[in-house]
């Protein structure tokens, strides 16, 4: 028994680390390339969903609706008042992808999967050394998002293990 631990011991002991802790790199460099890869795809699967596209912004969004929430705040406490905020159904989802200078600096860790009470929200940052910019991904998807598109999507961003559905 002693032997096997130390043949293990010292075999992770000398295994390469290389890729722990690396992020998932996506395809994805700059708003032209996620306009590009992501209208066909959103018009494939969604063919009613809406689109807006300017400058330095990609949204899209199909099968969003108005939800009633309560405040949540750091710690747990749910709020007794509510608020409104668009999300997206069951089947849907919202997808937005902002290009901005520099690196993000906000205080969330990235990437990272949010949980709502009816969708998850997965925020994730992709930059840019080239030109120094990067883009702010935020998607949206209720638990009955159409899986092609999800896995789709998941890939084009890095594919992260932690954005499963519910």
């Amino acid at each position: 028994m002693r032997l096997i631990c130390a043949f293990l011991l010292t075999a992770f002991t000398f295994l390469p680390l290389g890729a722990y802790g690396q992020k998932p790199q996506s395809p994805l460099r700059t708003l032209e390339d996620a306009r590009s890869v992501l209208k066909p795809l959103v018009a494939k699967h969604y063919p009613n969903a809406v689109v807006v596209a300017r400058d330095e912004l990609f949204s899209v969004k199909a099968n969003a609706m108005q939800f009633t929430l309560h405040r949540i705040d750091r710690i747990g406490r749910v709020s007794r008042d509510t608020y409104q905020q668009e999300g997206p159904e069951h089947d849907g989802f919202m997808l937005s992808v902002t290009k901005s200078q520099g690196r993000y600096g906000g205080p969330a860790v990235v990437p990272q999967t949010l949980r709502r009470p009816y969708w998850n929200t997965l925020i994730n940052e992709i930059y840019d050394a080239q030109s120094d910019s990067h883009l702010w991904v935020v998607y949206s998807f209720g638990p009955q998002v159409q899986r092609s598109f999800h896995e789709t999507v998941l890939r084009t961003f890095g594919e992260l293990p932690s954005t499963r559905r519910r």
